[in-house]
């Protein structure tokens, strides 16, 4: 049995399949008690109910007498796809950044998950070195979140997004995915978001945090992946089934990554940024 924090869902599927991640085996009647208690989901029995019986159709789910379980098989598939997350989380091949770094450090990326993570851990990293406590700002074109992760990557992913105490998130697309994921930032502590802001018409992604500006430029065919993820999946059922079964296993994703420390610079344009698009002076 896995013991992990459920982070809050928007999708009956995200709360069955989490509830599951973190107990099993377990009745419908259990997982909807799990759901209520760790979740605070308020749907009906009868919904839980229909929604187990479609991830079994699935084959997410797997029943044995009354219980439910993950699916062997599903989980196998998931395994196989990542090559282990916690691995490549090491951030090898780049250069290590310290408390004392200065000037400018480049990295390069070729997966979405591990960018996403490292970026955050480099985040929550930051914060912790610096006295000074600012919210930092992003202008984005889809919010970074890991696209292949086992559970326990998730709950990582939330505890250190709450870390990094609060921020202001502009996206310049507003797809069925960046709606899901911003309800993750937002209830885990980022101030607010604003999506669909269409004439940031962004070369690259930036952000600003405390004493440093990291810009991450995607190549052509990344963002035709990012675009096309954020645009189909609803939900962290849709998202897991999109890459349990490698159905983007053949793109070539190319992230280069710009972290610079200028703490004049950074304070101003994080200012500005947050007055124009937030409408607050900090």
């Amino acid at each position: 049995m896995l013991s992990t924090t459920l982070p809050k869902v928007s999708s009956a599927k995200d709360a069955v399949i989490l509830a599951l991640g973190g107990k099993w085996p377990l009745s419908a009647k259990e997982i909807h008690g799990e759901i209520q208690k760790s979740i605070g989901n308020d749907s009906s029995y009868q919904a839980t109910h229909k929604t187990i019986n479609q991830l079994v159709k699935e084959k997410i789910l797997a029943k044995s007498g009354k219980n439910y379980e993950l699916s062997q098989e599903w989980i196998n598939r998931l395994k196989n796809f990542s090559t282990g997350l916690s691995e490549k989380y090491s951030n090898k091949g780049n250069q290590e950044i310290t408390p004392d770094f200065e000037g400018t450090v480049k990295w390069h990326f070729d997966d979405l998950s591990v960018f996403s993570l490292e970026m955050l851990k480099l985040l929550t990293n930051i914060g912790k070195w610096n006295n000074v406590k600012e919210c930092g700002v992003a202008l984005l074109r889809h919010p970074w979140f890991p696209f292949n992760f086992k559970f326990i990557d998730f709950a990582v992913f939330i505890d250190m997004l709450k870390l990094t105490k609060g921020g202001y998130v502009v996206l310049q697309y507003d797809a069925p995915f960046d709606r899901w994921v911003t309800k993750q930032y937002l209830g885990s502590g980022v101030t607010d978001v604003k999506l669909g802001v269409k004439d940031l018409n962004l070369e690259h992604d930036i952000l600003i945090f405390n004493n440093t500006i990291i810009q991450a430029s995607f190549s052509d065919e990344t963002r035709q992946l990012q675009d096309e993820v954020y645009s189909k999946v609803h939900d962290l059922g849709d998202l897991l089934q999109e890459f349990v079964f490698q159905r983007h296993t053949n793109t070539k994703v190319e992230i280069e990554v710009q972290i610079t420390k200028n703490p004049a610079l950074s304070k101003t344009m994080r200012d500005q940024l947050v007055e124009k698009y937030f409408g607050e002076k900090k």
